[in-house]
């Protein structure tokens, strides 16, 4: 593997690893050993073939364009507004969840319990004064190594423990409820502009780049959540279906855990692995966000002091209200993922094979894995408004 297609790889993984993982053992603690194998392997299958049509999209167009510009070219007006809401609302979305979750967990290391609001308003300052400058980049990776090595030490804890009996039996039933989340923890799509930058234009590189690269996180997943089936019983008082209805990662599972296997360090690498996946995440979105927000704004040259509090102003205001709001965050999260990087893709790719604007690349099997994405996207948005209806 050459330097760059590594780099390409790396850049995949490491935009999909993060703060999903924090949810991923809550919304699927109840799925059972078989289940959440299938709800995982479907969400990276529909992710990957999501990723293709975004390629094709891209390719299509001149070097540079980004989503809000190929939604643009390929479905007009309609496109460009349905784009920036919906990306614009994802980004505040993340914004609010990762906030939340990350103030809750430093102020759980510290040992500052009614400091929260302090906490978060520490946050957003840390990450105004990061976000403006290049070196947000090189934070980023620091904590990305650090979320790896977290991951690698409890994982390394839990698999001396593992026991093969504790398979759990699958439970379909829920399977809808895990896979937003699943969908969420897949999202890389947004940077396969810049990775056509960055491998030249090279279709062999750029589709070998998401093979390998999302092959990875599937793979982090998959052992992460095993690791927590096979030293937890499937019923009982030390279950994992005994966190299903938890608001953090943090509430009960560490401790849980640390009572059935005898490793009392865990809530506190549980603590520090939260921090650096939601550390890592929040710099990701606040860059995103804070770009986005001043390309719109940049025709009425506003100052970056105002720039920033349209950005960060909503989603803190948000977490002040609500404080536990990082899973509340998430659904809604997952519902604008499947739109922005599963729907529109398979649209803009039908529209420019309408206008016949095809570039250097075409998919092969273009119907039916059209078919499975907005399948995968309908059957998922459908479910989680039935759900809120429901309420």
């Amino acid at each position: 593997m050459n330097l760059r297609l590594f780099s390409a790889v790396s850049m995949i993984a490491g935009t999909s690893i993060g703060a999903a993982m924090v949810a991923m053992p809550i919304y699927m603690a109840s799925l059972g050993t078989g289940a959440c194998f299938a709800v995982l392997f479907v969400s990276y299958l529909a992710m990957l073939a999501s990723s293709l049509f975004m390629l094709e999209s891209n390719l299509s167009q001149k070097q540079g364009a980004n989503l809000v510009s190929m939604s643009t070219d390929s479905l007009g007006r309609p496109g460009y507004w349905l784009c920036i809401t919906v990306y614009l609302m994802l980004l505040y979305c993340l914004n609010a969840a990762y906030l939340a979750e990350f103030s809750g967990a430093l102020v759980s290391l510290i040992g500052a319990p009614g400091y929260e609001a302090t906490a978060l308003l520490f946050c957003v300052a840390i990450t105004y004064y990061i976000v403006p400058f290049s070196w947000a980049g090189r934070i980023a990776s620091y904590l990305l190594w650090g979320l790896l090595l977290t991951y690698g030490v409890i994982i390394g804890l839990l698999i001396t423990k593992a026991d093969i009996h504790n398979i759990h039996p699958s439970s379909w039933s829920q399977a809808p409820e895990a896979l937003f989340i699943c969908i969420l923890a897949f999202g890389y799509q947004i940077i396969i502009p810049s990775l056509r930058r960055f491998l030249n234009n090279d279709v062999k590189l750029l589709k070998r780049a998401i093979y390998i690269g999302s092959s990875i996180p599937f793979f982090v997943y998959f052992v992460w959540m095993m690791a927590f089936m096979l030293n937890m019983p499937y019923d009982g008082p030390f279950s994992l279906s005994t966190i299903a209805g938890d608001l953090s990662l943090r509430d009960q599972l560490p401790y849980l855990l640390a009572q059935k296997t005898g490793f009392y360090q865990l809530p506190a690498l549980f603590n520090a692995f939260v921090i650096f996946a939601i550390s890592s995440s929040l710099i990701g979105v606040s860059v995103s966000l804070f770009d986005f927000v001043k390309d719109w704004l940049n025709q009425y040259h506003y100052s970056q002091l105002f720039v920033a509090l349209i950005a960060f102003l909503p989603p803190v205001l948000l977490v002040l209200l609500y404080p536990d709001l990082f899973i509340m965050a998430l659904r809604p999260a997952g519902i604008l993922v499947a739109v922005l990087l599963m729907i529109l893709p398979v649209l803009s790719c039908m529209g420019l094979r309408v206008k016949r604007k095809t570039g250097v690349y075409r998919m092969r099997y273009f119907k039916v894995l059209a078919v499975f994405v907005l399948l995968s996207a309908g059957f998922m948005i459908v479910l989680d408004l039935m759900r809120l209806i429901g309420r």
